[in-house]
């Protein structure tokens, strides 16, 4: 980390210039000397808050006591400050898209090279973990051949009347996100394209609230882009990808949360369409848990399960989440071995309040018992948790996706750092491979080994 922060001029302090204001504040490595914003009464605002204000460009950039600008005025006015601060040599993070029109992105890049200034667009769906990942595993071929990607963007409201006379419709406003996803992600370009228009918003026929986009790209996978502005579960968007061999979806949001509703592997969809409702409930009830303040040691307890032909004898072949607790006899919960320890293990964190959520990983490997679906009916049916208190991964197949998948899920309910629950005999096995869960954001805390005698 820099020991002197990267000193950086807000430009525009409306919707998007506070959001950016609000991220920056809790930065260490970059500090806001400056906000030029043409409104009066919002430069009082923010100059009570200590931040010095500026009314004009030319006043800014006379002043010129900082580092480089990101720019979040609206997006009329994108290409015309673009062009001033590269001719000023001033390095510059720009929100998207860059301007009105393919026009105004091209002049703005020629702009930016003619100074030989860093210039970035705020795509930022480039840096979400989750997509990395997806498209590291696109390029690796793990997917197959990529058929079809569908990108989908909707909005909880319509905007103001204001908003949408400086946007540039929903397409350029909300599409750039998803074609720019969609060519990084495949590395494709756009080769033709169509777009369907859907309700009319306050501007009709010109900006409407719901529209759709299909194209082909030059990779020949068919590109369709679903946008909209009436979305009762809140802010929202997901991607979900097509390939000859597996088919992934990855999903971000407020209300319906980020993390995939189908999960991604060769299980039957019946399968990943049960765990996904049981994530949803799980997913709702633990934002509810944690808006009341409760403080955690850790973000999850995991347990992973274990595997062995002999759990095709096992009443669970059939059992989903959410069903009625089926009864075993004692030889039958004999049969399902480690896991139980590990179960329970992670239920006790859980119930004890060391986490907030217990994660179970596990497919349907070595037999047809999904073995996420058996240690959520240990820690549930047997052991009295509640079920809401469980996410469910039924796609790992070894203990590295185990460790991934469950990284994945940590991270993408915004925490670090877990809890990972084995039985001694195989401890040393995993924590060998514990690199794979630190390659997604996460870590496992070795001193658990101390604390608890395992991991």
């Amino acid at each position: 980390m820099n020991a002197t922060p990267f000193r950086i001029a807000v430009i525009g302090a409306g919707r998007m210039g506070r959001v950016h204001l609000a991220a920056l504040a809790r930065s260490e490595q970059v500090e806001v000397v400056a906000v030029l914003e043409p409104v009066e009464a919002i430069r009082s605002d923010l100059g009570q808050q200590g931040l010095r204000t500026f009314a004009t460009l030319a006043a800014l950039l006379d002043d010129r006591d900082f580092d480089g600008v990101l720019i979040a005025a609206p997006t009329d006015r994108h290409l015309e400050l673009v062009e001033a601060f590269a001719d000023a040599g001033v390095p510059i993070l720009c929100e998207k898209p860059v301007g009105m029109s393919a026009a105004d992105a091209i002049a703005a890049a020629a702009a930016a090279e003619r100074a030989g200034i860093v210039f970035q667009v705020g795509y930022w769906r480039r840096f979400v973990p989750a997509l990395r990942a997806l498209r590291e595993r696109i390029a690796a071929g793990e997917l197959g051949d990529i058929v079809q990607i569908t990108c989908l963007q909707w909005d909880a409201a319509p905007p103001s009347a204001q908003f949408r006379a400086h946007s540039g419709g929903i397409a350029v406003d909300m599409g750039v996100h998803e074609l720019d996803q969609t060519r990084w992600l495949t590395g494709q370009e756009v080769a033709s394209v169509t777009a369907v228009p859907g309700r009319a918003g306050d501007v009709a026929d010109a900006d409407p609230d719901v529209a759709a986009i299909a194209a082909r790209l030059t990779g020949g996978t068919v590109l369709i882009v679903s946008l909209g502005r009436i979305f009762p579960e809140g802010d929202c968007c997901w991607v979900e990808v097509f390939g000859t061999d597996r088919y992934e979806r990855i999903q971000q949001g407020n209300d319906v949360a980020a993390l995939p509703i189908e999960l991604a592997c060769s299980l039957p969809s019946e399968v990943r369409m049960s765990a996904a409702r049981h994530n949803a409930l799980a997913l709702r009830a633990l934002e509810r848990r944690l808006a009341k303040g409760g403080r955690y040691a850790y973000s999850a307890a995991a347990a992973f399960g274990f595997g062995h032909p002999v759990h095709a004898q096992s009443p669970l072949v059939r059992y989903r989440p959410g069903d009625r607790c089926p009864v075993l006899s004692k030889r039958q919960i004999d049969l399902l071995g480690p896991n139980v320890v590990r179960a329970a293990r992670a239920a006790e964190a859980v119930a004890s309040g060391v986490a907030p959520v217990m994660i179970v990983s596990g497919g349907a490997v070595h037999s047809a018992t999904v073995e996420a679906f058996a240690l959520e009916f240990i820690a549930t049916c047997l052991l009295g948790l509640r079920g809401d208190r469980v996410l469910l991964d039924p796609c790992a197949d070894h203990t590295h996706t185990n460790l991934r998948n469950t990284g994945a899920l940590v991270v993408e309910i915004g925490g670090r750092t877990a809890y990972v629950v084995t039985d001694d005999g195989m401890q040393a096995a995993y924590l060998q491979e514990w690199t794979s869960f630190d390659l997604v954001g996460g870590s496992i805390d070795q001193r658990a080994l101390r604390s608890w005698g395992y991991l």
